[in-house]
């Protein structure tokens, strides 16, 4: 059993949703389901765009979260940290509206999001249509299809993930001596075999192993400065650490 602690709660009333519910039978409720989670502002411009887009059809009322959450003014500090309560309240008010809707519509993303999968679930119990967006080249909504077979939540059942505890340097460190050496082997024997394709690509002798590293850990830092996110630290402080074992095994420190 977890432990809770001041950080999991936070003060936070939903109010009453069922009046949302009644409507006029030509005016069915479409309600909109992605994820917001670890992403900025909570995915709210994409639930939005969603929002005008459902409106825009004319036959329907649209639910957002998004809608819900400014007019409760649930103000959560930090995208990456939604404490527990909030949570488990804001599924006992969402999952209201699906099971009255005529259709829930599934935004990009939704299959990682523990929330939508819940809202999918008892979609597909309610025999409420599924809705799944589609997006042009450029990642703009620009329609949907309704799901002719059952869509599956692939989370359903699994737990409700919880926010990193762990820093950046432990994390990495665990990627290091962990999954990864399985995968790829010693940092010498996986950095040369780069450094030779590398050279034979570029016409010039094959890249040592450290200077791979070294390379790789600007690719982060280059996508850090673009769009900063905690798997570029990560990876950065992961190269670092491989640079040091090959250093290590090659004898490279003076």
């Amino acid at each position: 059993m977890s432990r809770t602690t001041e950080r999991d709660t936070m003060e936070c009333i939903v109010t009453p949703i069922t009046k949302r519910l009644v409507r006029p039978h030509q005016d069915p409720i479409v309600y909109v389901a992605g994820p917001m989670r670890g992403i900025d502002d909570f995915n709210f411009p994409a639930f939005d765009e969603a929002r005008d887009y459902v409106v825009g059809l004319e036959k329907f009322n649209c639910i957002s979260p998004a809608d819900v959450d400014r007019e409760e003014q649930l103000d959560l500090p930090d995208v990456h940290d939604v404490p527990e309560n909030v949570f488990q309240l804001c599924m006992r008010r969402d999952l209201e509206i699906v099971a009255n809707a005529h259709a829930i519509f599934l935004l990009k993303g939704w299959e990682k999001s523990a929330g939508a999968n819940n809202e999918l679930f008892v979609a597909n119990v309610c025999g409420v249509e599924v809705w799944v967006a589609q997006y042009d080249g450029r990642g703009r909504l620009e329609g949907h299809v309704v799901a002719e077979e059952p869509v599956i939540p692939p989370l359903v059942g699994a737990p409700v993930p919880q926010p990193e505890t762990r820093s950046v340097l432990e994390e990495a460190d665990g990627l290091i001596f962990g999954p990864r050496q399985d995968m790829y082997g010693h940092p010498v024997d996986d950095f040369t075999r780069t450094g030779r394709m590398w050279g034979a690509i570029l016409g010039s002798p094959d890249v040592p192993p450290e200077k791979v590293g070294l390379c790789m850990v600007a690719v982060k830092i280059s996508r850090e400065v673009n769009r900063p996110k905690r798997d570029n630290r990560v990876d950065m402080a992961g190269y670092a650490g491989c640079v040091d074992r090959v250093s290590e095994r090659l004898g490279l420190d003076q």
